[in-house]
């Protein structure tokens, strides 16, 4: 398949190795995805929150199948149309590429994942719960209100998680699930469990969304809200 290119600088190497991977690997989703937009525009009806309150640029946009968040400051970014509640799960493919990729320069060393029971997101005063992976191979759970970060499970290193190195060709690719019973939650990382907590530890309605750190370059191809993991 021919890649394609566009005019605007490193998203035509983004996007063909977007291409390739997914040729390469395959997209398995836990739900049908549903997505709107043009290709290469912003996704209509997502919205975007910078950790510093400002209202810089970073460009994501539809990349299908999914979306693809260039390097640029640190946010949360969510579809208040993907709201879950009940007992439920939530899956998204996440790869994280290379340092040096697109422009501007991505980096590989923030932390990314999903968000979920968001409330009030729009402003500074948001709540919402984030599972999120690092490139050093770890993972942590932390509910945030505010400038308020509780760790609830801290940083933890998990042979699960796919990593980047100088050495690896392509990108690497983390399937994260969230699973919410009556009674506990579970977090999954490529079909192992990696962690689990009380339910009742954890505010668990809410929107379902994403965390993408600083300066990192990623593609998404799903946010998928369905029935539990069997």
């Amino acid at each position: 398949m021919a890649l394609c290119i566009s005019n605007r600088g490193g998203r035509a190497i983004v996007l063909g190795l977007v291409v390739f991977m997914i040729m390469l690997i395959g997209v398995h989703s836990a739900a049908p995805l549903t997505q709107s937009g043009h290709n290469l525009e912003k996704p209509p009806t997502w919205k975007v929150r910078y950790d510093d309150g400002s209202a810089g640029e970073r460009y994501y946009e539809v990349m299908r199948p999914g979306w693809h968040i260039h390097a640029g400051p640190a946010g949360i970014f969510w579809d208040p149309g993907r709201f879950a509640t009940g007992n439920y799960s939530i899956t998204s493919t996440i790869f994280l590429f290379p340092s040096g990729t697109g422009s501007p320069p991505s980096s590989a060393d923030s932390a990314y994942g999903l968000l979920f029971a968001g409330a009030g997101l729009d402003g500074p005063g948001g709540s919402y719960v984030t599972f999120l992976l690092r490139n050093d191979g770890s993972f942590r759970v932390a509910r945030h209100s505010g400038s308020e970060t509780q760790e609830l499970v801290p940083w933890t290193r998990s042979e699960a998680i796919a990593t980047w190195s100088e050495d690896l060709e392509g990108t690497a690719k983390n399937v994260l699930v969230v699973d919410a019973r009556e009674d506990v939650v579970s977090f999954w990382v490529n079909e192992e469990q990696v962690g689990s907590l009380p339910r009742q530890e954890i505010p668990m309605e809410g929107i379902a969304g994403l965390r993408a750190g600083d300066g990192l370059s990623l593609h998404i191809t799903d946010v998928a809200i369905g029935p539990n993991r069997r």
